[in-house]
């Protein structure tokens, strides 16, 4: 699936209903251990209109709004102008103002952006969330399990026989427009898009080994929306992380006692009782992990890593095929795709595969990087 920026006017959604909210036990605070984030967390600042923006709502939307509506002023203001198009960039979440500014962000920093300048234009915004295939993928030594999120601009309507020139709504998304609404979604407040955010921050931190500024994130995320169950797990690896184990349990187990078979939960719940020195205790809730999820992310990828190693590379290919199976969008599988059909003679399924690995990158970084070994390749295969 291509990655970009795109607007859909849509008339007739696939039917929405609110996300269902599983009441948590308030996760314990450890503020004392944590050093003061080295920048105040500041909510406000997520959705703030910076002048940038407000110049290009005054100059450009409302100069749009005059021959039609708001609603259509945005969008054809969007539309036409280049300017505002998102390249899209996963490296960090970005608040509204920071993805105008630079032309970039993920989803999410979509949906912001749009937000933000919908509400300067006193606009109706409503958040889906987007059911998707389940995808991982890796930010330094950390497991992330992805999701989606798009918006809505105007007056949410499952009336299938409206027509498309109604301008009944607006839906803005990254995905194509066939794929943008006949996902099954479910409706999000506004508290927990900006704990979405919040939380996303503190993941990336972590990642970063800053597991202050990300203690102070993600517990902002649970102030901001304290049923935000994602938030709650983040806490708790930030407290293993952290060697605050006894936290680290409490939280998993927290979420498990509300959702018994939340699979990220269990599995950290797993690793942290391997820490604490409880291996029966671990070897049981591993147990019933494996009734629920048969292999854990990355199982085969890590183990054609592993065959890689041992210049095993049919067996490596195959096993990399296997994780390509169920996760077809991870670029880190098709690179590794490539190096193994490489090894194999097979310059045409490594140059497909390297392909594949930029097209589903998700960092301006990491295209230019493939992008660059494609051509090395290709060069070799007009060789030979």
């Amino acid at each position: 699936m291509k990655r970009f920026c795109m607007l859909v006017i849509i008339a007739a959604l696939s039917a929405c209903a609110s996300t269902p909210t599983v009441p948590l036990a308030q996760a314990p605070r450890h503020d004392a251990g944590f050093k003061p984030p080295t920048a105040p967390v500041d909510t406000s600042a997520i959705l703030k209109v910076s002048p940038e923006m407000q110049q290009f709502l005054n100059k450009e939307v409302r100069l749009q709004a005059r021959q039609s509506d708001k609603k259509r002023g945005l969008f054809d203001a969007l539309q036409r102008d280049s300017k505002v198009t998102l390249d899209y960039d996963s490296s960090i979440t970005k608040t509204a103002a920071e993805a105008f500014a630079s032309r970039s962000g993920n989803c999410l920093s979509l949906v912001l952006m749009t937000a933000a300048m919908a509400h300067a234009l006193d606009l109706p915004v409503h958040y889906q969330q987007v059911f998707l295939d389940e995808s991982w993928s890796r930010i330094g030594n950390l497991y992330v399990s992805s999701g989606h999120v798009n918006i809505i601009i105007g007056t949410k309507n499952s009336n299938y026989s409206a027509q498309l020139d109604d301008f009944n709504t607006l839906l803005i998304d990254f995905l194509p427009g066939p794929q943008a609404y006949k996902q099954r979604s479910v409706s999000l407040s506004e508290a927990q898009v900006l704990a979405m955010f919040l939380n996303n921050r503190a993941a990336e931190l972590l990642a970063q080994n800053q597991i202050d500024d990300a203690y102070w994130h993600a517990t902002a995320a649970l102030q901001t929306e304290p049923n935000f169950q994602p938030a709650h797990n983040t806490l708790g690896v930030i407290y293993r992380r952290h060697g605050d184990l006894a936290l680290a349990e409490t939280v998993f187990r927290q979420i498990l006692a509300a959702e018994p078979k939340n699979v990220i939960a269990l599995s950290n719940l797993v690793e942290t009782l391997q820490v604490m020195g409880k291996p029966a205790e671990a070897a049981l809730q591993l147990a019933a992990l494996r009734q629920i999820q048969a292999y854990p992310p990355f199982h085969f990828f890590n183990l054609g890593q592993h065959a890689m190693a041992q210049a095993q590379y049919a067996e490596a290919r195959s096993l990399f095929e296997q994780e390509a199976k169920r996760d077809p969008y991870n670029e880190e599988t098709h690179f590794w795709l490539a190096q193994a059909n490489l090894r194999l003679g097979d310059l045409r399924e490594a140059s497909r595969q390297l392909s594949l690995a930029r097209d589903h990158s998700t960092t301006p970084g990491a295209q230019e990087l493939y992008g660059k070994k494609l051509k090395a390749l290709m060069a070799l295969s007009q060789q030979r």
